[in-house]
């Protein structure tokens, strides 16, 4: 027979968990997302394809990396300052759904300067910056001369102060602009 312990009755001394220990755990959660993975048809969220993720962006990380040997040597570039030659520009966002779900997405070099840095060029040429508004993020497979690949795409839903309500988003839809990405 399996021995139980009813904690409400339990009157052992425990020590305290120390506060400094308790607010190092705290500040690391605060800094965990769900990542995901722009492919065809969608985002890759654990098991599951999602094939829009629409919120505010509440953090943009702009940086370089170089790919060593299959892993990748991340660089911040201070601002001013030219990335060594042979590092390619990137940048990781994260997205705050509805829901208070954290998401982040790696955008590849395509499409952080052919979608998202045009797309935050817009905002700012609207006085808006991308925590002003609600963003829908959708993913195009495209054709290039290297091959096919996965973009991401950005379109502006509403300010966030009159978001529409999620089941009423309409359709997100692209002009030829967002195309001409040259590979």
């Amino acid at each position: 027979m399996e021995e139980t312990m009813d904690m409400t009755t339990y009157t052992g001394n425990l020590p305290k968990i120390p506060d400094e220990v308790l607010e190092k755990i705290t500040d690391e959660a605060e800094d965990v997302c769900l990542w995901a993975k722009p492919q065809p048809g969608g985002f890759l969220v654990g098991d599951d394809t999602h094939p829009v993720i629409s919120g505010i962006i509440s953090n943009v990380d702009p940086y370089h990396v170089k790919w060593v040997d299959n892993l990748p040597d991340k660089l911040h570039v201070p601002p001013g300052q030219d990335p060594p030659a042979d590092y390619e520009p990137r940048c990781d966002i994260r997205v705050l759904t509805p829901e208070g779900i954290e998401i982040g997405v790696s955008l590849a070099k395509s499409s952080y300067l052919y979608s998202f840095a045009p797309y935050v060029k817009g905002l700012r040429g609207m006085g808006l910056q991308p925590t002003d508004v609600v963003t829908r993020l959708t993913c195009k497979e495209v054709n290039g001369q290297y091959g096919t690949f996965t973009t991401v795409r950005f379109s502006m839903l509403s300010k966030k102060d009159n978001a529409i309500p999620v089941e009423e988003l309409p359709p997100t839809e692209y002009d030829e602009r967002g195309d001409r990405i040259p590979y």
